[in-house]
């Protein structure tokens, strides 16, 4: 394992599908903000060694920072917070320049995915330190179809070929940055880090996720999240 692994926990978007007046990210699950449970994760993974929570202007005035420091104080792992920019790209550079210049690797990760699977996420970063970079995501089970515009099937894809990206995306941390600065300097948009990374000629590798790593994007996932929880409670899991 790395001598110094990072993780960067995204809180800074609007998550406006979610139409709840607010960024998803602070709604409460379960009585807690949604975007502790992936905080609480990477406090409690012994693997990473430190945290950067990436909030947006309006949460950095607010609550959010107490309890994320509220929560940090039961683990000795230093935690920075550092306020975003208008796009996810922006966040995660400002992430990325708060870390320690001597950080090997860095996973990036979406707040709103409460509930990271452990070994997948130790795989991605053994993948990471071996390969360069490694993102978590799951097989397309249904038939994909490609249209043009007007809504006319053009293709039918391979769906043995096709994933779907989730989070934490886990990389090499000089390597990441020197992705993201590029993309920023290009003056590019991307959705995900993985596809500056790409840019780069750089490998990045799949590791098989699990169904509970879902990301609470409408309001019907605020119910399957509570039922991942109940569960969770019921079998005595963490």
């Amino acid at each position: 394992m790395p001598d110094h692994v990072a993780a960067i926990v995204l809180a800074a978007g609007v998550g406006r599908r979610m139409e709840a007046g607010q960024p998803k990210q602070f709604l409460l699950l379960n009585d807690r903000p949604l975007f502790t449970y992936a905080l609480e994760f990477f406090l409690g993974m012994a693997q990473v060694h430190q945290i950067c929570l990436v909030l947006n202007a309006e949460a950095m005035a607010g609550d959010a920072p107490m309890l994320a420091r509220d929560l940090a104080a039961d683990y000795s792992k230093p935690l920075s917070i550092v306020e975003g920019g208008a796009r996810r790209q922006d966040s995660v550079l400002a992430g990325l320049k708060a870390l320690p210049s001597d950080t090997e690797i860095v996973l990036v990760h979406d707040s709103a995915r409460p509930f990271p699977p452990y070994d997948a996420v130790l795989q991605s970063i053994e993948e990471a330190q071996a390969n360069g970079g490694a993102i978590l995501a799951s097989p397309v089970h249904d038939t994909v179809k490609m249209a043009n515009g007007d809504g006319r099937i053009q293709q039918t894809l391979n769906r043995e070929l096709l994933w779907l990206a989730q989070t934490p995306q886990t990389f090499r941390y000089p390597d990441l940055l020197e992705a993201m600065q590029t993309i920023d300097r290009e003056g590019l948009d991307i959705t995900d880090e993985a596809m500056a990374f790409e840019r780069l000629g750089r490998e990045v590798h799949i590791v098989r996720s699990t169904p509970e790593n879902l990301k609470v994007t409408i309001p019907e996932d605020l119910p399957r999240a509570e039922a991942i929880i109940r569960r969770r409670n019921q079998e005595n899991l963490p």
